[in-house]
């Protein structure tokens, strides 16, 4: 699942705030999510259905990717 972030966000490194960004707007979609600050990546789990999905920045198409762990 590919979710665009503002690319100032990712132009200045600050990942955590796009991944922050990224999961608000699935809130706002109705999607239940938790974001695990595991090393040496971001987990972002889903509630309905239960997933474990890793976060991928994607700064070319100014997005984030959450993939299967």
């Amino acid at each position: 699942m590919f979710i665009q972030v503002n690319k100032q966000l990712l132009r200045n490194q600050q990942y955590d705030d796009a991944l922050r960004q990224a999961c608000d707007k699935l809130s706002s979609q109705g999607i239940k999510n938790f974001i695990h600050y595991v090393e040496p990546c971001r987990v972002v789990e889903l509630f309905d259905p239960p997933q474990r999905l890793k976060a991928q920045i994607d700064p070319m198409r100014g997005g984030i990717w959450l993939i299967r762990s």
